[in-house]
């Protein structure tokens, strides 16, 4: 029998991928049933506010708050591309065909992906649980009081070091220890 931890993990991941994927068709389905545009280019714009945000926490760093000003300039930069994108191109588009519509947001696709392989590259990029999140997502806070469990460590979760579970090749788990502890 699996681990109930590891099933509760999997379909929390599970939940999150699909509540993501909800959100891009819920975005088209609606943009296409209210407007009439096809526009197949929103998952891409919802990338490129996945990348500004980790850009622009680069730049200014994560604590105080930051954060949550990083997730508003993202979404402000991708809120002024997307209305320099419908002003300029798509503007030409209304009335016309879907066929057009779904060939120039597909173009889109293909470009703006690009140019985010060409500014961010092809690897993953990831930014931390923001600082204020840090306490809810653990059960408890550290014995010293703080909601991370390491000093300047940000978006840590579980249980501190000392007490950290393992997975052991039976299938058990086994308390790891830190150096020096005993």
């Amino acid at each position: 029998m699996p681990d109930p931890s590891f099933v509760f993990a999997q379909s929390l991941s599970g939940l999150t991928a699909a509540m993501f994927l909800f959100l891009i068709a819920s975005g088209l389905s609606l943009i296409f049933g209210v407007l009439r545009v096809l526009n197949f280019a929103h998952g891409s714009f919802y990338m490129l506010g996945a990348y500004c945000a980790f850009q622009i926490v680069q730049w200014i760093g994560l604590d105080g708050g930051r954060f949550w000003l990083a997730a508003l300039g993202a979404a402000l930069a991708v809120a002024a591309l997307g209305g320099i994108v419908e002003h300029f191109l798509f503007r030409h588009l209304y009335g016309k065909e879907e066929l057009y519509q779904l060939l120039f947001t597909y173009a889109l696709v293909l470009i703006l992906s690009d140019v985010a392989k060409l500014i961010w590259g092809t690897q993953q990029k990831s930014v931390s649980r923001p600082p204020e999140l840090c306490c809810w997502a653990r059960r408890s806070r550290s014995p010293s009081g703080s909601c991370c469990s390491a000093p300047g460590r940000v978006g840590s979760s579980g249980p501190p070091r000392s007490t950290a579970r393992r997975w052991a090749p039976s299938g058990s788990t086994s308390t790891a220890s830190t150096p020096g502890s005993s």
